[in-house]
């Protein structure tokens, strides 16, 4: 992870205290993009102290809402910790700082094929939670922005701000499908789960949640957990989407809007990509990345038929018509 923050041990005892936690040891943990996180050895168990980098006070307190409403509502997700005073949010200078319990488990760089059932039924669970009481979720929050066709304009690279555009064009429509939003997580990759030590999957890192498609949710998973590499594995999206339709009951997936949700989310990478290795924090090393994002679908189209077959020891999908 890019550790935006740099705490000394002192500083992350000095916070820890008003958690009443008793501090034996510290060290950096790594993985992730946008916050600082910490593993924090305590005479209470092990816990994580995250530096909100990228957040304001008003934006980690609405995170520790979530975070405390998904526990209350089932999800396995670890909930921040509560000071002595009543809140959640402590601060370190003009940083946020939350404190939640340590997850044990693994995770992953590519998660397991025969946890992608799983996963996907995980994903089904969040979709399906009541929307009433969710608290300070913004709608539409994992698109492109409002913004973006012109921001496409100024790209230095001209082909790729023409295959932005036009890939976008050509999935466009999946934007305005006429659903009832709910809660998705938007970012269903595999460095957000961790497999606990009796095997369930703990789901993290829920900026990113918003009021939306449950279908882009699922295929920004079908991106996120079937893309190894660069290149796309149809018989793991296959089990990622047979474990959600599994868990998802009475709802019914068009293959072919489906494939149109991956790709669409696919584009939502590639820009965003694009722009923070190129434009908000150029990044050498990371120049490239955004470039691998149109061979992927290319792939992914040509191969989107395996998914939607049934294999010998899998059930058929419920499909449209």
């Amino acid at each position: 992870m890019a550790r935006y923050t740099t705490l000394e041990s002192d500083d992350v005892q000095r916070l820890c205290q008003g958690y009443e936690l008793t501090v034996h040891q510290v060290s950096p943990l790594n993985g992730g993009m946008a916050n600082s996180s910490y593993l924090v050895s305590c005479l209470e168990g092990p816990h994580v102290l995250t530096v909100l980098d990228n957040h304001s006070a008003e934006s980690a307190h609405s995170l520790v809402r979530l975070l405390h409403h998904l526990s209350g509502e089932g999800v396995s997700t670890p909930a921040p910790l509560t000071r002595s005073d009543g809140t959640s949010v402590t601060g370190h200078e003009d940083r946020p700082v939350i404190v939640k319990p340590y997850v044990s488990g693994r995770c992953h760089d590519v998660l397991p094929v025969e946890l992608l059932p799983a996963a996907g039924a995980a994903l089904a669970a969040v979709h399906a939670l009541p929307v009433d009481g969710v608290p300070d979720v913004p709608l539409y929050g994992r698109r492109l922005p409002a913004d973006a066709r012109q921001r496409c304009a100024t790209f230095p690279d001209r082909e790729f701000a023409a295959w932005l555009t036009a890939a976008w064009r050509g999935v466009d429509h999946i934007t305005s499908r006429e659903v009832k939003p709910v809660l998705v997580h938007g970012d269903l990759f595999a460095d957000n789960i961790v497999v606990g030590e009796d095997g369930e999957l703990v789901i993290l890192d829920w900026e990113t949640a918003s009021f939306d498609d449950p279908l882009i949710d699922l295929g920004m998973a079908v991106v996120g957990l079937c893309r190894v590499g660069a290149e796309f594995h149809a018989h793991r999206a296959r089990r990622l989407v047979e474990g959600y339709a599994r868990a998802a009951k009475d709802t019914e997936i068009d293959p072919a809007d489906l494939l149109d949700a991956a790709v669409y989310a696919s584009v939502v990478i590639a820009y965003h990509r694009y722009v923070r290795h190129h434009l908000t924090h150029p990044d050498p090393a990371n120049h490239h990345l955004y470039r691998e994002i149109p061979p992927f679908i290319d792939q992914m189209r040509r191969e989107w038929a395996e998914v939607m077959t049934p294999s010998a020891d899998l059930a058929p999908l419920p499909q449209v018509g």
